[in-house]
């Protein structure tokens, strides 16, 4: 037993590969194995405690496993190309799907982008729609009061900064032809009978036909303003005395020659109150009145051609020499007071006469009344 197991481990402890042994075979004229496609032979040789080997030895066939082989091998590689063939494709199909996606969601953000800019531009056209609506009156189409308001900082702004630099450019002496604004009020004589003798519609053509008669005689640079009613305001600038006289008469007289249409055939021949005044009110201290007040002034030299006989014009401005506290504690008194005492100045026009502190107009009456009106 104890020979039997000695062999075995000698056996087991002499055992080679298929190579080896068959070194071992030659130097002692053994065999071995021959190795073929598939499998493979491998001959155990084993000697005992004297050293005695065995000449045929243990033939242990070894089979090559499948996987191993060629075909298993191309087999392997060709799925090992085709999975990275896969994954290649899927990341590319991957890359366009994104790639797809990110065009189209940019299609859609410039498609959202133009519509809400186009809905801001139609926004942007009805607030300056709804603006222009605010600021203008709906019969005429002139501006409003609000439009004043709105307006007339602007020009205070433009009158005080030239006023500074006719200051810087003068060493401090106030120059004639110094920037200030011109509040023109016109009121139409009569409008009062048309409407009751004809209705309001021939009171509201009458008004339009006066909206075009006074843009025809202004300036491009005057604003016209419907103060209300019957009643206009215009707005010059850069406006000399003078040049506002005659604009006053011109005024006049384009609307008492007109033959204003009523509809129906029926005309009728109207006349009109002017007053005005300017901005800044004093010359030697133009921030003692302010604009408002100024318009003010103007407004009741309109009353005071409609008290005069209408059909008429009347100025009214400050004195050169009147002092600024004075002339501002006496303002709402009587203009014809006011002129009496030599605080403000008053200037008149009517078509055949002239009257204190007034200048002579043209001496031709160009107004028929109301009850005389053409057919």
């Amino acid at each position: 037993m104890i020979a039997a197991l000695s062999c075995f481990q000698t056996a087991a402890v002499s055992a080679q590969p298929a190579t080896e042994t068959r070194e071992a075979v030659l130097e002692r004229g053994g065999r071995c194995a021959r190795l073929e496609t598939d499998v493979a032979e491998t001959v155990v040789l084993a000697s005992n405690t004297d050293d005695v080997w065995n000449e045929h030895g243990l033939s242990v066939p070894l089979v090559v496993p499948p996987w191993r082989s060629w075909w298993a091998v191309s087999l392997c590689a060709l799925i090992g190309i085709g999975l990275i063939a896969a994954v290649v494709r899927h990341q590319v199909r991957k890359l366009e799907r994104q790639a797809e996606y990110s065009h189209r969601l940019e299609r859609e953000v410039a498609a959202r982008t133009e519509e809400l800019a186009s809905q801001n531009r139609e926004l942007a056209s009805l607030n300056a729609k709804l603006q222009e609506v605010s600021l203008t009156d709906s019969l005429t189409g002139l501006w409003n009061r609000r439009y004043l308001a709105n307006e007339i900082p602007k020009d205070l702004a433009m009158i005080r900064r030239a006023r500074i630099d006719d200051r810087e450019a003068t060493a401090g002496s106030p120059r004639q032809g110094e920037p200030s604004l011109l509040f023109l009020m016109l009121d139409l004589d009569g409008l009062k009978g048309v409407n009751d003798t004809y209705g309001h519609q021939a009171g509201d053509r009458v008004i339009v036909q006066t909206k075009e008669l006074l843009a025809r005689v202004s300036r491009d640079s005057d604003t016209l303003i419907r103060w209300g009613g019957d009643e206009f305001l215009l707005v010059g600038r850069q406006t000399g005395r003078e040049a506002a006289a005659m604009l006053s008469d011109r005024l006049r007289q384009a609307i008492a020659s007109h033959r204003f249409e009523l509809g129906n055939g029926d005309t009728v021949r109207l006349s009109c109150s002017v007053g005005f005044s300017f901005y800044p009110f004093l010359r030697s201290s133009p921030s003692m009145f302010t604009w408002e007040q100024v318009l003010d002034l103007a407004d009741r030299a309109l009353y005071r051609a409609k008290q005069g006989g209408r059909n008429q014009w009347v100025g009214v401005l400050g004195a050169a020499d009147s002092d600024p506290a004075v002339a501002f504690g006496r303002k709402d008194e009587d203009l014809e007071t006011l002129a009496d005492d030599g605080i403000v100045e008053l200037h008149a026009g009517c078509p055949d006469s002239t009257s204190n502190h007034a200048d002579r107009e043209t001496p031709t009456r160009s107004s028929t009344p109301l009850d005389q009106r053409a057919s």
